[in-house]
């Protein structure tokens, strides 16, 4: 048996080695995938300024990553809501931990998602008002905003992980089937594209 120290005493290099992995570590499969997708999105908004081409081309990128981006936040905001909802309490009532922290990261990620959108949307009105230097100016707030944006949520992330997958990993599988079983979070509305 696994007791709730013992698990939470393994590094996160190890974790793969508990015989509740990967069954009782649900969220890094998530995670990994946020990290990538942002990455992905940052990439897109950088090769725009390296390979130029008409504003039109460039239009339309902005606006593929612009809709990507609005996937990628979608999807954060809806695992998110299932966290706050479902995850955390569930948590916080097994182990008398607060995880309010993470709720006020995601807080403070919901407003870098803001200017990053804000960012897209001022792109978009400068490609079709044909000013380049505008766009260009826009397209490095951009970037910029994406940057900050993936530094803070590979933080959130790392953190979240490492305060949660040895919580997860020390529940019995019992307990795990309770959580399991419990109702689903509901997500909120699916965000407007640019």
């Amino acid at each position: 048996m696994v007791t709730r120290d013992a698990a939470s005493s393994w590094p996160r290099e190890r974790w793969s080695e508990h015989p509740r992995y990967p069954e009782q570590a649900l969220l890094l499969g998530s995670h990994e995938t946020f990290r990538n997708y942002m990455r992905y999105i940052r990439d897109g908004v950088a090769q725009v300024a390296r390979e130029g081409g008409s504003t039109r081309r460039r239009q339309r990128l902005l606006s593929r990553l612009g809709e990507h981006y609005a996937d990628l936040t979608w999807s954060m905001s809806v695992h998110e809501g299932y966290e706050e909802r479902k995850l955390y309490p569930f948590l916080e009532a097994r182990t008398g931990r607060s995880l309010a922290w993470l709720r006020e990261e995601h807080d403070e990620l919901s407003l870098l998602h803001d200017l990053v959108r804000d960012g897209f949307a001022e792109a978009a009105r400068l490609v079709s008002a044909r000013d380049d230097a505008a766009l260009e100016a826009a397209r490095v707030q951009l970037e910029q905003a994406l940057e900050a944006a993936e530094t803070v949520l590979a933080a959130h992330l790392r953190a979240e992980e490492d305060a949660v997958v040895p919580l997860m990993l020390a529940l019995e599988p019992e307990e795990f089937a309770q959580y399991r079983d419990l109702p689903q979070a509901k997500g909120p509305p699916r965000p407007r594209a640019f």
